[in-house]
């Protein structure tokens, strides 16, 4: 088969058809990145996202060196509320959250939520809590002029990151212990709380999407995690009844505003763990393709996946972030992509990626097996 370019070959999979190979992403945090730019000859970098962020943003150069197919863009900070950073170092960010920077070995940090707002909140705090404003001008400054250059000036499938999330959102403010108990005591309250966040991330998705609808090839709507290792962290009942009506209509709105832009595009849901028992849920949401199909996880079997959902769902992940690639051999690496391609590839609907941001404890050698092995497909 003729070599496509990495966007044929993208849009080639989404629309379940076999490209030329499997289409391969690779999200990194800063500190795999900089090691990654180390074995590459390159000098270290820094997160443009700023000190609450550990994600790196991949330059062209090394996603060409690696084969990598898409390319991302990124809505921006608020104007009028901006991070604050305290003097003991912690960070509140627009919603008022309080985050600490936690260093590790060799330039590896991760951010830790350590301050909930509404951690004890009733429904009336929520008329009185002070939201962000989904139409500060901060959040679009410049985002037309970088998604144009990205679909106009690169090949690149460009992924857009344009919004937040409403079930994780609801965590990150309640704090997980007051959300579940509210779930079994009080769901009226987080009903209440997930309608504000629809409400107000549609709209962001409304600012953003009108400047950079039209380059966009996939929305990656903000991480809804319902899985542990083991299974679901909610009943599927309570999700039923408490999650899903809300996360339809923000499914809905993203991929309808921004098909109005670029009628193909398509919606990515992230949600980790053992989300097998809302796969047909997801769909029914309206979501495209699925995020991170965690292999580690409880029934999430990757086979039996793609032979069920695979007609009306396309696969985004599949490489384990738990063991093999920061502690497997580069064959051993190569070995578990040969496998993902053979079983989520066939017939299209795939695109091969780390089941996660990669971490720092994956070594550099590693991405470059992943990104060689996927080069060579499942032969």
């Amino acid at each position: 088969m003729e070599t496509m370019s990495p966007r044929q070959r993208v849009l080639t999979a989404l629309a379940h058809q076999e490209p030329d190979r499997v289409p391969f992403d690779l999200p990194l945090t800063i500190a795999s990145y900089n090691k990654l730019r180390r074995h590459l000859g390159l000098p270290a970098t820094e997160s443009p996202f700023g000190p609450a962020s550990d994600i790196a943003w991949v330059e062209p150069k090394v996603l060409s060196a690696l084969g990598v197919d898409f390319i991302r863009v990124h809505a921006r900070g608020p104007k009028n509320r901006p991070l604050k950073i305290n003097a003991d170092g912690t960070m509140v960010d627009e919603w008022g959250i309080t985050r600490q920077r936690v260093d590790l070995d060799e330039g590896i940090y991760y951010v830790e939520m350590v301050g909930h707002p509404l951690k004890d909140a009733t429904r009336e705090d929520l008329e009185r809590y002070p939201w962000p404003d989904p139409y500060d001008e901060g959040r679009i400054e410049g985002l037309a002029a970088e998604a144009k250059f990205c679909r106009e000036q690169t090949d690149y499938a460009v992924v857009g990151h344009l919004a937040g999330s409403i079930w994780e959102m609801a965590a990150y403010l309640c704090g997980f212990e007051s959300l579940y108990l509210n779930v079994a005591l009080n769901p009226g309250f987080i009903e209440a709380l997930l309608d504000k966040l629809c409400e107000l991330q549609m709209a962001m998705y409304t600012v953003t999407l009108r400047k950079a609808g039209p380059y966009i090839d996939i929305l990656r709507l903000a991480g809804e995690d319902l899985g542990t290792q083991m299974g679901p962290m909610i009943s599927p009942e309570k999700f039923r009844q408490i999650v899903k009506p809300r996360l339809k209509t923000l499914v809905t709105f993203a991929r309808d505003t921004l098909r109005q832009y670029n009628p193909n595009g398509k919606v990515l849901l992230h949600s980790c763990g053992d989300i097998y028992p809302f796969i047909e849920d997801f769909i029914e949401c309206g979501v495209d393709i699925l995020d991170p199909l965690q292999p580690r996880a409880a029934e999430m079997d990757h086979q039996r996946i793609k032979a069920q959902y695979g007609g009306r769902l396309c696969f985004h992940g599949g490489i384990d972030i738990q063991h093999t690639l920061p502690f497997g051999t580069p064959a051993e690496v190569a070995a578990e992509v040969r496998q993902a391609v053979a079983t989520l590839g066939q017939g299209g609907g795939y695109i091969l990626a780390p089941a996660h941001n990669v971490q720092g404890d994956v070594p550099p050698e590693n991405l470059m097996a992943m990104a060689e092995a996927v080069r060579k497909g499942s032969d």
